[in-house]
């Protein structure tokens, strides 16, 4: 079989990853965000112009009749296209979000197109007014679909970074990727909350009611995530799950069927045979166990536990159960996989090799 390099889990870069999560979300929050905000709320305040006052610190209106409309979908919300006709008889076309449930419009309506700071950016029929796509009034968005992403992903990354630190000290090792598998359940509540944030920063008539409505989402994942957060931190690992087995001393040799996985020189593809003897261990491929052995040296028994699928014998797969004596050769993991049946006398020849 060929050396088998289990992959690991860091702690490390998950904490990482959550450390650069929490520096974007301070720099979108305290950088990005406030200052399309700070414009949407320049624009709020500022008066309609009158004369003498320039267009950049107030809005002018200029008036048109409503001669088209035109539903179409942008980013699943509720745009919709006015064509509109001035009073000097020329046309101008434009695309409105949608945020405040549409103004819709009929042919002949009157409705007025208001500019700030040299662009278009709403246009209003009576009270009613919506967004102008494209304007400034909406250069809140990109800030906010990501503060909205990333805040859950970060608190699940930090989540993860302090639950692999905890099993790693259990385990003495890192973590592998299959033994963490069930901390992903964490990360999925994290993801849907953060495509939760989608429609509500895509909808919102502005970052105030965005906030406010998204505010929800990050305890919504930590309720729905709590219980199997708590699942997974208390649960024990099925790598963890040892078999006691009390070694026995082989009284002779014998090959049986097994092989070793590791990092080591004795671990060899297509040595998939054991010989077992007194003071002896070694991998060969040959069925009789005469030629080409690769003796095992003395080892340090870690435990022994059950055998995942992949680890699983050919011959014993779904049937002979399959047992795996972690070992370790100074600092590597080695992994000798054999019959349940066939686990004493090899515990007993790694036992005895040291006094062969």
């Amino acid at each position: 079989m060929p050396a088998y390099r289990p992959q690991r889990m860091s702690a490390k870069a998950w904490a990482g990853a959550g450390a650069a999560g929490v520096l974007t979300v301070l720099v979108i929050a305290l950088i990005w965000l406030p200052g399309p905000w700070s414009d949407l709320r320049a624009y709020e305040a500022a008066p309609v112009c009158r004369a003498g006052r320039s267009a950049d610190d107030c809005r002018t209106v200029t008036w048109a009749t409503v001669t088209g409309t035109e539903r179409v979908r942008r980013g699943g919300t509720g745009a919709y296209r006015l064509t509109l006709r001035l009073a000097d008889g020329s046309e101008r076309t434009v695309t409105l979000a949608g945020l405040r449930g549409g103004l819709g419009g009929s042919v002949g309506e009157r409705a007025g197109i208001v500019t700030w700071r040299g662009s278009a950016v709403e246009v209003a029929r009576g009270p009613d007014r919506d967004t102008v796509t494209g304007s400034r009034l909406l250069a809140w968005r990109p800030p906010l679909v990501f503060l909205l992403l990333l805040t859950p992903a970060t608190a699940a990354a930090l989540w993860t970074a302090g639950w692999l630190r905890r099993r790693q000290r259990w385990l003495g090792r890192r973590v592998t990727v299959r033994e963490a598998a069930p901390a992903g359940v964490v990360l999925v509540a994290a993801v849907a909350a953060a495509v939760g944030g989608l429609p509500i920063a895509l909808s919102a008539s502005g970052p105030e009611d965005a906030l406010r409505a998204g505010a929800w989402l990050l305890p919504a994942a930590a309720v729905v995530a709590a219980p199997f957060a708590l699942w997974v931190s208390a649960r024990p690992s099925r790598e963890r799950r040892e078999v006691p087995v009390s070694p026995r001393t082989p009284v002779s040799e014998r090959v049986v069927q097994g092989f070793v996985r590791g990092d080591v020189p004795y671990s060899k593809e297509g040595f998939d045979r054991l010989v077992v003897g007194p003071g002896l261990l070694a991998a060969t491929p040959d069925p009789s166990g005469r030629v080409a052995r690769a003796p095992v040296p003395v080892l340090e028994v870690v435990r022994v536990r059950e055998s995942w699928p992949d680890e699983a014998l050919p011959e014993g797969r779904g049937s002979a159960p399959t047992h795996v004596v972690e070992c370790r050769d100074a600092d590597r993991e080695v992994l000798i996989v054999v019959r349940a049946e066939d686990v004493p006398e090899v515990l007993g020849a790694l036992r005895s090799a040291g006094r062969a």
